[in-house]
């Protein structure tokens, strides 16, 4: 059992010495800057991240399920299976009158709760609440005072799983290569492809990764044309807001295009047992990212 704080405020959380803290990935008032992420990732502190907008399953293994964050099912559920394909780690925090919402989005989709439901009293529930949760579905720990009332300008959970780990240590962050890819099926009769999970694409450029659809698979083209895509940020890339396309001096879309495409190929050689070119086309194209990242950041 561990005593877990979050706050979307970092620098109240940065200057205490607490071993257990959640972040946010993403956010307009809530973002994490990319530095205090590391220094907490250094200090061994940082538990999680929040995912806020729903477009950030490689970046954070928690989905904030709430008013005026992410509510649309097919979103939840896309967003849960993308992460437990990365990590098997996927969370989804919310509170009890969303809770059969995002149990009905899930269709049977492995998943742990986080759940919002602060005490009356102030005090953490010692014991496992009997939630009446379904098989696939487990409950993490329970979120059971808020600001102020904590002390602070941060809120306090109990988390009951002590082997949960939503955050990579820094050395494996950095050094992490692209998941390897699952199976997908193909057209009757065919057998599965292996294709590379949606790739990230740079902030501001439009481009999007192919969406994720509540059955797991690959829409067809039709169907991608019609739906809204899961875009999917880059963890490397911090948490900077997206730049304004106006402001751009260059075209990044067709570089992305082709770092798409070299993934997917990466994922292919991956799949047919060519792990070592898998890792050299990984490797290349992670660096290509993180150095466009660092271009419109600078406003290149």
């Amino acid at each position: 059992m561990r005593m877990v704080m979050d706050s979307v405020g970092y620098a109240a959380v940065r200057a205490i010495d607490w071993p257990h803290k959640i972040g946010y990935f993403n956010g307009t008032a809530s973002a994490w800057p990319a530095d205090v992420i590391a220094a907490e990732r250094a200090r061994g502190q940082l538990l999680a991240l929040v995912d806020v907008l729903g477009d950030a399953p490689y970046g954070a293994a928690i989905l904030d399920v709430e008013r005026g964050d992410v509510t649309a099912p097919e979103i939840i559920r896309a967003w849960v299976i993308a992460r437990n394909q990365f990590r098997r780690d996927a969370v989804v925090y919310c509170n009890r009158s969303t809770l059969p919402t995002v149990i009905s989005a899930l269709a049977g989709e492995p998943c742990r709760i986080w759940l919002a439901n602060p005490a009356d009293n102030g005090e953490p529930p010692m014991t496992v609440p009997d939630l009446g949760l379904p098989a696939h579905i487990t409950l993490l720990g329970v979120q059971y005072v808020l600001s102020p009332r904590s002390g602070g300008n941060y809120d306090l959970s109990v988390f009951y799983d002590d082997t949960w780990h939503g955050d990579r240590e820094s050395a494996e962050a950095a050094s992490a290569a692209v998941p390897k890819p699952e199976a997908v099926p193909g057209p009757a009769g065919a057998a599965p492809v292996p294709v590379a999970p949606a790739t990230p694409s740079p902030a501001g450029t439009g481009d999007t990764p192919a969406p994720v659809t509540p059955s797991g698979d690959i829409p067809a083209a039709a169907e991608m044309a019609a739906a809204p895509a899961l875009q999917v940020n880059d963890p490397a890339a911090g948490s900077t807001p997206a730049p304004d396309p106006a402001e751009q001096l260059l075209p990044h879309g067709f570089i992305q295009h082709v770092i798409t495409d070299v993934r997917q190929v990466a994922g292919l050689f991956r799949g047919a047992g060519a792990g070592h070119v898998a890792q050299l086309l990984e490797e290349a194209v992670s660096a290509a990212a993180e150095t466009g990242a660092l271009l419109q950041r600078a406003g290149l």
